[in-house]
């Protein structure tokens, strides 16, 4: 499979996701958590747009929009991961949406970063 295709697939599933936890009804609001005025999910939605749009580019200027993206949905998807954790039953919600974008995101540079672990280095 292409990996352009899978990476835009994963980063669509993963905003598809966060998506549908970040519109949730008013109950399931624990699941995104507010960072200041700003909620957790728009700014992991904004990561997983970047990781999409890097599909567009190439050489220097994707991989900077993809680490960019990646860095930020992966701080915050661990950050919330562990706060649902540690929060106790009442972060069921919390730990689940954060645990699964966890897995997304990893998938996502294992995906990006496994063609430059296949070139061989040359030594003298």
């Amino acid at each position: 499979m292409n990996r352009l295709l899978l990476i835009g697939t994963l980063a669509m599933a993963g905003f598809l996701a966060t998506l549908g936890s970040a519109v949730a009804p008013f109950g399931d609001a624990a699941a995104c958590l507010p960072l200041g005025s700003v909620p957790a999910c728009a700014l992991v939605l904004g990561g997983y747009a970047a990781m999409f749009s890097s599909t567009l580019f190439t050489g220097w200027r994707a991989s900077a929009v993809f680490l960019s993206g990646w860095i930020i949905a992966l701080s915050l998807s661990v950050a919330g991961a562990l706060t649902g954790a540690l929060g106790g039953p009442p972060a069921v919600a919390l730990f689940l949406t954060s645990f699964f974008s966890t897995i997304t995101v990893a998938a996502l540079g294992v995906t990006w970063v496994r063609p430059y672990l296949c070139q061989p280095i040359w030594s003298r």
